[in-house]
């Protein structure tokens, strides 16, 4: 298990007052920006959606890794050619 499921999975059995820690696996990225994170990883991760993407254009994503994720497809990538240079 790497470093980042331990995190997250720590983070998912906090509990505060008695009810469990309820966040997604992308805000808990976003909750902890002084986290050494692997955005190639984070960028291909499946997890991670188109939405995610364009909701967030300051974080550093990395373009090869987003060509990588499963979720982002062909269809989505020509329905939006001016988000990112492609190329």
């Amino acid at each position: 298990m790497n470093e980042l499921n331990r995190i997250f999975l720590l983070a998912h059995s906090i509990q505060l007052f008695d009810t469990p820690v309820k966040m997604s696996f992308f805000d808990f990225v976003l909750a902890n920006p002084d986290k050494d994170w692997d955005w190639w990883g984070l960028s291909k991760n499946p997890n991670i959606t188109w939405k995610n993407i364009q909701e967030n254009p300051d974080v550093p994503w990395d373009w090869y890794g987003v060509g990588k994720n499963p979720n982002i497809t062909w269809k989505i990538v020509q329905e939006d050619p001016d988000y990112r240079d492609w190329e």
